[in-house]
């Protein structure tokens, strides 16, 4: 499982956002270049997470970081 914290069509905007996450102590955050869509789309995505009591703490993390908006996916 993982958190999904932005989609960019502009891959510089995916590594801003992976640089800010790095900043703000989240090391294991990457980009999934996601090449089936059309336009592709550059993820920014934090894991693997370990279960909920991560997710959670991960969560309260990126709302200090100002992201509002994560969501749970799985590759």
């Amino acid at each position: 499982i993982y958190v999904q914290v932005g989609a960019f069509g502009d891959r510089d905007n995916a590594e801003r956002r992976r640089a800010a996450l790095k900043s703000g102590g989240i090391a294991s955050a990457f980009i999934f270049a996601d090449e089936a869509a059309t336009p592709p789309m550059f993820r920014v995505r934090i894991g693997p997470i370990d279960g909920v009591d991560d997710y959670d703490a991960l969560v309260l993390k990126l709302e200090t970081l100002g992201i509002k908006d994560p969501y749970l996916v799985t590759l």
